[in-house]
């Protein structure tokens, strides 16, 4: 019913669960999650799950699309943190493209900063990222704080039952 999580501070395949650091909850449903912390009557006569909870149903409801479509029952999603010990960098989700690691950050709204998904580019040789956010399907060429360029793919919410292809698709094209 619950699966824990462990983060990877890989930024290249494998990535290595790393025991030591603190892991993420995930339940089977998303809807046992709302009923078991009580939060379905809140739910009812919402019209946008993108704040909700800060965002973190809509984080969860990612999370589960991705396991539900994994045919391995041993498939766990994977998010990254910096391995530096104090550092709060955490990107939600990590993809595994052939010989690399695509960083998926989940934001709600139609926005959001990228401080971690642009640490992570800053230590990965590819130059490629992923947003799901509640707005439309784009390609933009960003740049790190620190001046290092990469692509970013923005997909909204309902487009991450196909993250792999969009995935897939964004390297071969760009």
């Amino acid at each position: 019913m619950i699966q824990i999580i462990y983060p990877s501070t890989a930024v290249q395949p494998p990535a290595v669960p790393n025991l030591t650091r603190k892991p993420r909850l995930q339940m089977v449903d998303t809807g046992l999650l709302n009923h078991s912390i009580g939060h379905q009557a809140e739910m009812i006569g919402l019209t946008d799950l993108t704040d909700f909870m800060r965002g973190k149903i809509i984080q969860h409801l990612v999370s589960q699309q991705l396991q539900a479509q994994n045919y391995s029952p041993l498939y766990k999603p994977v998010f990254w943190v910096r391995e530096k010990a104090n550092s709060n960098a955490e990107v939600d989700l990590l993809h595994i493209h052939g010989k690399s690691l695509i960083p998926i950050e989940i934001k709600s709204g139609g926005h959001g900063k990228l401080r971690s998904l642009h640490q992570f580019i800053e230590q990965t040789t590819h130059k490629y990222g992923v947003r799901l956010l509640a707005n439309k399907f784009s390609v933009e060429s960003v740049k790190t704080p620190s001046g290092i360029p990469f692509l970013l793919m923005n997909l909204p919410y309902y487009a991450s039952t196909r993250i792999p292809q969009y995935v897939e698709w964004f390297i071969r094209s760009y």
